[in-house]
């Protein structure tokens, strides 16, 4: 999903929901779709909580269920910058 999409969505959403007066709003996405540019998306739209969607971490275990390995650097990153804010 494009940043573009997203804004969409929230556009479409904030028509029929007041999300000023939530203080905690969560976001969950796959870590290998996150870019500086959507976290920044999201972190300006006042989201609070992330959840990335990692099984594992160990390359066996990702291999035999047929699943992408995770780029440690990148997931570190966004952690990172996630953090300072």
């Amino acid at each position: 999903m494009t940043v573009k999409q997203m804004q969409t969505i929230f556009d479409e959403l904030n028509k029929y929901f007041n999300f000023k007066l939530v203080k905690h709003k969560h976001f969950e996405f796959n870590p290998l779709s996150a870019t500086d540019e959507k976290i920044d998306f999201l972190l300006k739209n006042n989201f609070t909580h992330f959840t990335f969607g990692v099984q594992s971490l160990n390359s066996d275990v990702l291999n035999y269920n047929d699943r992408i390995n995770i780029n440690l650097k990148q997931l570190k990153n966004i952690c990172i910058k996630l953090e300072k804010h």
